[in-house]
């Protein structure tokens, strides 16, 4: 019997899910369109954290040469929301939410897998069943990405970012929860009219 892709990396992680950081203020539209890629979400009105510069980096790579299908026109999903992008935005946690992405997008046709940092240099992209022996998992679930020696900490903090790539759009129904930094935030993702269960993680949210 072949075991699908989610299973398998539920598996092997010991994680049920993927995540996705998003602003509580778009969550009402990512409940009726998906969480959908940078070029798809630029025709909508929404609130965006992402830092322009990396906007930069990324609008330049390409994931698959054959079709010509660039960074931006796949929704990025991390295997731990815990990393350096949650770590610059810490000081918006009160208005952010990590969404909880079922595995399941793995076994969607046209998904990718990066094996960290999408726009890192030596970023290598796979079929999620090729993925799944080539990632570092003891440093994507990494507490920290610290590191004494300059080219490791490069290292560490670039695999920590490894990527799930979804071609145009991550449906809503693959939403399972989401995970929170405080009861306020709690209510204010309620009021948008996510009825999802909703965990209050101190911890992601480095506090």
């Amino acid at each position: 019997m072949v075991q699908s892709l989610a299973y398998q990396y539920t598996q092997r992680t010991g994680r049920a899910h993927l995540h996705n950081i998003a602003p509580i203020a778009n969550i009402a539209s990512i409940l009726q369109y998906g969480i959908l890629s940078h070029e798809r979400a630029s025709c909508l009105l929404h609130h965006d954290i992402s830092m322009q510069d990396v906007q930069d980096i990324r609008s330049a790579v390409i994931v698959d040469h054959v079709l010509q299908r660039s960074l931006h026109q796949y929704a990025n999903l991390y295997f731990d929301a815990r990393n350096p992008m949650l770590y610059k935005r810490r000081t918006m946690r009160d208005s952010l939410c990590v969404l909880h992405v079922s595995y399941g997008v793995l076994d969607l046709k046209e998904t990718v897998v990066a094996d960290r940092n999408a726009a890192a240099f030596y970023t290598a992209f796979y079929h999620p069943a090729d993925a799944l022996p080539k990632l570092n998992f003891a440093l994507i679930f990494a507490d920290y990405w610290t590191d004494d020696d300059q080219v490791r900490y490069y290292m560490r903090k670039s695999i920590k970012c490894a990527e799930v790539l979804v071609w145009e759009c991550v449906p809503a129904r693959f939403i399972v929860g989401a995970s929170v930094f405080s009861e306020q935030s709690a209510e204010s993702l309620r009021a948008q009219g996510f009825l999802l269960p909703i965990y209050i993680d101190k911890h992601l949210f480095f506090c």
